[in-house]
């Protein structure tokens, strides 16, 4: 075997180890790729658990479909109707009934926080 042969066959050897490797990268690639975006993945899982929660409760436990959706964000792209032009979006917190702001003599000491917005002390 002449020492052209010789170098002919270790070239064509570590070609072959290239291409195992490169194989070896693809296939990881491969099995990786899914989970790139695994983040969206469970966003979107997220999302469709609790809209299928928010419509069952929807009708049957309103309270709890609505602090679902305060305390989650989800479902999202609710479209929240706007009730006789006060309430714009899902509200924080109920506002104190007629009966505590009209007889309750400490109510004026948090009339300025009694708004649909305005988030309770242990959401803050």
């Amino acid at each position: 075997m002449t020492s052209n042969n010789k170098d002919l066959i270790k070239e064509n050897e570590s070609l072959k180890e290239e291409i195992r490797q490169l194989k070896k990268k693809a296939e990881l690639l491969t099995i990786t790729q899914p989970f790139n975006n695994l983040s969206q993945v469970l966003i979107d899982k997220m999302d469709a658990i609790i809209t299928q929660k928010w419509l069952h409760f929807g009708f049957l436990a309103s309270r709890e479909a609505w602090s679902d959706i305060r305390r989650t964000g989800y479902p999202s792209g609710l479209a929240f109707p706007e009730v006789a032009g006060t309430i714009t979006n899902v509200p924080n917190r109920w506002r104190y009934p007629n009966t505590e702001v009209n007889y309750n003599p400490y109510y004026k000491e948090v009339s300025a926080e009694d708004t649909y917005y305005h988030k309770l002390f242990w959401a803050k």
